[in-house]
């Protein structure tokens, strides 16, 4: 989840090269049983734990094998939580598309989504993003914020007065909108 100082951090730095983001592949080997409740607990303690890299070896080999289609939506939201931590929004778009593919409701994915559209100046499909999130919850303060915030990066004053004020409107104190 980027929220708080992390998304102030993300919205900063240098232009993101924009990479192709291929649609996930599907395809998995289900010939090994999935992780049972006690086994995935012991799962994801052990990867926030481990270095990236390594998180993401684990991961990957987790989701050859997982039959669980909620587990396997975690897996693939952690996946791209990873490789955004590491600086590949490419790469992580795509794991978060993979989740969005087998469950388009997940919050988390599109936020998530959103996030790496941002940091590869997508600001168009991250504003889509945050529409999606704000089709679900109006007052989602931090969505208001991402999709005015959005809305100035694509020169869209309107939008991004229109939203701010919205924010204002909910909790007039946020430093964000003022």
């Amino acid at each position: 989840r980027f929220t708080g100082d992390d998304a102030k951090r993300n919205r900063s730095g240098k232009r993101a090269q924009k990479e192709k983001i291929s649609k996930p592949s599907l395809s998995r080997n289900t010939s090994k049983p999935s992780l049972n409740w006690d086994e995935k607990e012991n799962f994801w303690d052990e990867i926030k734990d481990l270095e990236a890299e390594k998180a993401i070896e684990k991961i990957e080999k987790e989701l050859a094998n997982v039959n669980d289609k909620k587990h396997e939506i975690d897996l693939w939201i952690k996946l791209g939580e990873k490789l955004y931590y590491i600086r590949k929004e490419g790469e992580a778009a795509e794991k978060f598309k993979a989740a969005l593919i087998r469950d388009p409701d997940n919050i988390t994915a599109i936020k998530s989504l959103g996030w790496c559209y941002q940091k590869l100046n997508k600001f168009s499909d991250a504003r889509d993003c945050t529409k999606k999130i704000l089709e679900s919850d109006e007052k989602n303060v931090d969505a208001l914020i991402d999709y005015a915030w959005c809305s100035q990066e694509l020169k869209d004053w309107n939008q991004a007065r229109e939203y701010y004020l919205k924010v204002l409107g909910i909790d007039e104190k946020n430093v964000d909108a003022n």
